[in-house]
């Protein structure tokens, strides 16, 4: 009788770790893997955020974010690849640094400089 105790106590936890709700989906990093890679460089005037693969994939990969939500596989090592990386990180810090920016002026209630 004790075992069937230790095994419903054993048992009973585990479906909640089986359900996702929204708001893990939400915040959940993406899984997805790379099959292949785009053959040509996108316009970077169509990219709005990027990801890495896991890395539990066969090959390595970033995926592109369009303006479209359109998913686009590109080679880590290519260079293009690398500087538009490069150019969408300094464009979130800097999106980031106006941020935090207005958010201090509105919070000592003073207007932001002009720029």
């Amino acid at each position: 009788m004790v075992s069937l105790a230790v095994l419903f106590i054993l048992i009973i936890p585990v479906p909640g770790f089986c359900f996702e709700t929204e708001q893990s989906v939400k915040y959940d990093i993406p899984n997805a893997c790379c099959h292949a890679y785009v053959r040509r460089q996108i316009p970077y005037s169509l990219v709005v955020d990027f990801y890495e693969t896991s890395s539990h994939c066969l090959k390595p990969g970033i995926i592109f974010l369009t303006n479209k939500d359109h998913q686009v596989c590109a080679n880590p090592r290519s260079e293009w690849v690398q500087l538009y990386i490069f150019s969408l990180k300094q464009k979130k810090k800097t999106e980031e640094y106006h941020s935090q920016i207005k958010h201090f002026y509105s919070s000592v209630k003073l207007s932001p400089p002009e720029e």
